[in-house]
């Protein structure tokens, strides 16, 4: 066994297992009639004990008589114990007494006599317990729904799943598994902050659990003493038969409470029940609405997919007769590209023919040009701007033009290269 490492828990099993240990020796004593002796001491130096006989001393005084640890006639230091045990008497049924008053007032008898402050307290002590019984309930009837819960999922999804073969059945099967999955999920976090929640009411249970384990430790030595008062006093008797009767009053008030609690828990059941067939029924609705408006959707499909046929053909043949007037451009282009080719083509026969004529005329006079110097005349008034000069295709050296003062004017004579000027013929200058 290891040692509990949570104080609150620590607390809470030392209270449940002095309690069981504290029955045991009390059966122990009952069933076999031996005298049983039992003191334990808490972390906190409480003391809890049990006496099988009237006095507890008695039995430690023959333990150690047993044990040698007193000698035999120790008559002076018995009486010391004895006043000391009395003493320890007197605070006992002091304490006890405050506690069967506490008792009383926490049953709501007794009430006229509290101050204000302690009717406060009483208060709060029962406004925690309070709290702690709703906790529990609520964890209960949630625990409880939500088993049905489960258990009505699984119905549902073995009923669906037996209809699969229908594919209207599954849409609507789907479309009610999204809504369940989106209400598991406000219930998920419903559970979240329901979980957030409990964990404050886990800290405030554990130390209303450590005051009711103080209360279980108080109330259990108050039941031993309540024994040993019964052999002292009739009356003593008689409050453990009240007390005993009040236990069996709160029994059947739980019992009670139980019963309404389930009661509640069906009609809530039952309420849940009605909301899911409503849910179903609203779900079908739409399954059919959904449908209808499939098959109008399929209509205006088909009939969109009529003018978009009609579109392609058009579109078609708006693109064939592009595509013609195309070739028709492109064959035009063609038949003026050839016409152009071969109007170049004669062009360039033409100026091969006229360069083969410049160059027979020019290689006999390129032979003695380099040595050569010829005179020629020109009148004196004679302009260049007044005549008109045109090179030669054959020969862009020399230049052909117009002479229309070649019957007037002076003649001078002018010497210039032989490739300015080649020849003179009448009414024309070269």
């Amino acid at each position: 066994m290891k040692r509990i490492e949570d104080k609150a828990q620590r607390h809470v099993a030392f209270s449940r297992r002095k309690r069981t240990l504290l029955n045991k020796a009390r059966d122990l004593s009952d069933d076999c009639e031996d005298e049983v002796a039992l003191i334990i001491f808490s972390s906190q130096g409480k003391l809890s004990e049990f006496s099988s006989t009237s006095s507890m001393l008695e039995t430690l005084e023959k333990y150690e008589k047993l044990k040698g640890i007193l000698p035999v006639s120790s008559e002076p230091v018995v009486n010391d114990i004895e006043d000391k045990a009395f003493q320890d008497y007197l605070q006992l049924k002091a304490r006890a007494e405050v506690l069967q008053q506490n008792y009383r007032n926490l049953q709501g008898e007794g009430l006229e006599t509290l101050r204000f402050e302690e009717l406060d307290q009483l208060e709060n002590q029962l406004e925690v317990t309070l709290k702690q019984v709703r906790s529990e309930k609520t964890q209960s009837m949630f625990g409880d729904l939500e088993q049905m819960l489960r258990e009505a999922n699984k119905t549902l999804n073995k009923k669906m799943e037996e209809d699969n073969a229908e594919t209207a059945l599954r849409l609507s099967w789907q479309v009610a598994e999204q809504r369940r999955q989106q209400r598991m999920d406000e219930n998920k976090a419903d559970m979240a902050l329901q979980s957030s929640w409990q964990a404050g009411e886990q800290q405030r249970q554990q130390k209303i659990d450590k005051d009711k384990a103080e209360m279980a430790l108080q109330l259990s030595w108050q039941a031993d003493e309540q024994r040993r008062q019964q052999q002292i006093d009739k009356d003593e008797a008689e409050m453990a038969l009240q007390l005993s009767w009040q236990a069996d009053e709160q029994r059947r008030q739980q019992q009670i409470d139980k019963d309404e609690a389930e009661m509640a828990l069906q009609l809530s059941w039952q309420a849940d029940e009605q909301q899911r067939q409503q849910q179903i029924d609203k779900d079908k609705a739409e399954m059919a609405l959904q449908l209808s408006w499939q098959a109008d959707e399929q209509q205006r499909q088909q009939q969109m997919d009529g003018d978009k046929a009609e579109n392609a053909l058009q579109l078609s043949w708006q693109a064939g007769k592009q595509q013609w007037q195309q070739q028709m451009d492109e064959d035009k282009a063609e038949n003026a590209l050839q016409l152009s080719w071969q109007a170049g083509e004669q062009q360039w026969q033409q100026q091969i023919n006229k360069d083969k004529v410049d160059i027979a005329l020019q290689l006999p006079w390129q032979a003695g040009e380099q040595q050569r110097q010829v005179s020629y005349n020109h009148y004196t008034n004679a302009v260049q701007t007044e005549c008109f000069f045109q090179a030669l295709e054959c020969s862009p050296s020399s230049r052909i033009g117009n002479n229309h003062l070649s019957n007037t004017g002076h003649m001078i004579n002018v010497t210039a290269p032989a490739q300015d000027l080649i020849s003179f013929f009448p009414g024309w200058m070269l």
